[in-house]
């Protein structure tokens, strides 16, 4: 008991000395690439890097701690449960027994029973599969035809179906060209300073906002050129649509 004991934590050692350093490397890569999300504007981003890299860190430390101990503990319970030698013995008979009839009758299936049965319908399945193809052809050919999608490259089913009708037909019945332009709303704020007071790992912080006191004195004071060159940039915008 005591030998096959020190046998299991020898093989143990041998086992993690050439596997850890291997371990280590790949989980400290991995770990490193996704906390090389904290770089990220995106706060979502920063919160997943750090969720993931430290689960990979966790693992490797799980992996090279609790492992081997489960080893060990799971050897030793077996190994403490006894039982008569007799049983045992004929346990394993019987489960050999077993497996040599399961491995003989599939043997007979195999090697036998499929190849004669294949053997006397060998006509009818060669007529049969050549009927199939035939009517293979004839389907893809044919009716109900099938080829590759023309307009729409998520279509489903035939091109003539109600289902598939408008994405079909859209293209040519409908003019979209006004609405295929592209568009961009912008939001202008004013009078506030670009300064980011929010957590940098937690969402639901927005931070406040921080207001330019000397905007107002600015817009007094240049009013009249802002809205002219406010409504010049508007101008010039609405003549580049038509």
């Amino acid at each position: 008991m005591e030998y096959h004991r020190k046998q299991v934590i020898s093989g143990l050692n041998d086992a993690l000395s050439h596997s850890a350093i291997s371990m280590f490397v790949t989980s400290a890569t991995t770990a490193v690439a996704f906390f090389a999300n904290l770089a990220s504007e995106i706060v979502v981003l920063r919160c997943f890097g750090i969720y993931a890299g430290t689960l990979m860190l966790i693992n490797y430390i799980l992996v090279i701690i609790i492992l081997p101990a489960a080893i060990i503990v799971t050897d030793t319970g077996v190994k403490i449960f006894t039982t008569s030698k007799f049983f045992i013995s004929k346990l394993k008979y019987r489960i050999a027994s077993f497996w040599h009839n399961a491995a003989t009758n599939f043997d007979k299936m195999f090697n036998r029973l499929i190849p004669q049965i294949v053997y006397i319908i060998r006509l009818p399945l060669i007529l049969l599969t050549f009927i199939v193809f035939a009517l293979s052809i004839y389907a893809i050919a044919k009716k109900p035809g099938i080829r590759l999608p023309e307009r729409n490259s998520i279509q489903f089913l035939r091109s003539n179906h109600p289902y598939e009708w408008f994405d079909e037909n859209a293209a040519t019945l409908f003019d979209f060209s006004i609405g295929q332009q592209p568009k961009m709303n912008v939001v202008a704020v004013w009078g506030i300073k670009p300064t980011t007071t929010g957590s940098l790992l937690i969402p639901n912080e927005k931070g406040t906002l921080n207001v330019d006191n000397g905007f107002i004195d600015l817009l007094a004071n240049h009013l009249l050129e802002f809205q002219v060159n406010f409504y010049k940039y508007k101008n010039e915008l609405s003549n580049d649509k038509i």
